[in-house]
């Protein structure tokens, strides 16, 4: 029993060092938003397909913000060189290590919960088709889950995952007039991002 408990409190204390990542912004759709409409975060395979759904919350007043929670080790894939396309990045990176590092994929949607069980349901609850996107400036993200430290590289920059979720954004600052090039992108991974935009419309 002694045993047993010291495993669990190992297991616990794996579980408070993730960590977790906090999404927030806004939400642009035609009219006004319908009653029963779940912001949600859910792992997505690698052809972009929905699966389990991982947490969800209630927008308010056009706005949202949803935190992540850790994943299960049977929704981690394999991490390599360039496994994940990333915006600005595509797949042209390295990791550091190159082994033993596992990773997930989600997105953030959105759905109207038609029956009210507080859950995505495929067969019943219609979602929203749209884009989201960062504000300020432009730019776009993607909600990458580790189970180890890893750090990408490409691109001269260095992006540093911690364990648990991380959101990996891209940036495109604007150019000022006496710019004769656009400038560069600004790449960061950061544990949360609070100017995000869905613009977003049911079909």
């Amino acid at each position: 029993m002694k045993h047993l408990i010291i495993i669990i409190a190992l297991l616990s204390s794996l579980c408070l060092a993730q960590q977790e990542a906090t999404l927030s912004g806004i939400i642009k759709t035609d009219g006004d938003v319908p009653e029963g409409t779940r912001v949600a975060i859910h792992v997505v395979d690698r052809d972009g397909v929905w699966q389990r759904e991982v947490v969800n919350a209630s927008p308010v007043a056009g706005t949202f913000s949803i935190t992540t929670k850790p994943l299960e080790a049977s929704e981690l894939s394999v991490m390599r060189n360039g496994s994940i396309l990333l915006p600005g990045l595509q797949n042209e990176y390295t990791i550091n290590p190159s082994e033993g590092v596992n990773f997930a994929l989600a997105r953030v949607n959105m759905y109207v919960d038609a029956n009210g069980n507080e859950v995505f349901d495929r067969t019943t609850d219609a979602f929203f088709i749209g884009v989201p996107s960062l504000e300020n400036p432009i730019g776009f993200f993607t909600l990458i889950y580790v189970d180890k430290a890893v750090t990408l590289s490409g691109r001269g920059v260095d992006l540093n995952l911690a364990p648990g979720w991380n959101v990996f954004t891209v940036r495109f600052p604007e150019s000022s007039q006496a710019d004769t090039s656009p400038p560069s992108p600004d790449y960061a991974v950061q544990p949360s991002v609070e100017d995000i935009v869905m613009d977003v419309f049911l079909p």
